[in-house]
């Protein structure tokens, strides 16, 4: 890993403990929404969005089988937060990575895994 993709995942926080492999390409990936924030101004009471701010979400999952694929593919399942920079990051993760698709003839269901998604 270069120091460029290094300190990109940085702002995940520390996951040089996380015992699990990385799986990164799925078959069907749908990509994780930039969540935003809506605040409300004290005077005027109208919605408004602040800046994006980059975000990064570490998340944890295995894979099973998906129902009615003949054994196939694999779909996440327990996906859960390792480490985000913010809440909703971390919220927005867990919900892409549950739609991905996995082959079972490129990736293993029985052991634990994670992903890493930044949000710019």
């Amino acid at each position: 890993m270069s120091l460029q993709a290094a300190a990109r995942e940085a702002i995940c926080g520390n996951i040089d403990n996380i015992n699990a492999l990385r799986a990164d390409n799925p078959k069907v990936k749908v990509p994780a929404i930039y969540p935003e924030v809506t605040l409300k101004s004290p005077r005027s009471e109208k919605a408004f969005l602040p800046p994006h701010t980059k975000g990064c979400a570490a998340v944890t999952f295995t894979l099973s089988k998906k129902p009615h694929s003949k054994g196939e593919l694999l779909t996440p399942q327990n996906v859960k937060i390792y480490n985000a920079s913010e809440t909703r990051f971390g919220l927005a993760a867990i919900k892409a990575v549950s739609k991905w698709k996995y082959s079972a003839k490129e990736i293993e269901p029985s052991t634990l895994y994670y992903t890493i998604i930044r949000f710019l």
